[in-house]
């Protein structure tokens, strides 16, 4: 079995600003940082959501 990777919340931010301020598709973005789609698209879901805390 594979372990987990991590990734810092510096990492995710740079993801999500690579898509929500320079226009790059999430898929495009995912293939240049090496990491799955569905991983930027979770990150991205909840970058977008209202925080209750």
């Amino acid at each position: 079995m594979a372990k987990q990777q991590r990734y810092t919340s510096k990492f995710r931010a740079e993801a999500i600003k690579l898509v929500s301020e320079q226009g790059l598709s999430q898929e495009t973005t995912a293939k240049r940082l090496l990491i799955p789609k569905g991983t930027l698209g979770n990150w991205m879901a909840a970058a977008t959501l209202p925080s209750i805390y």
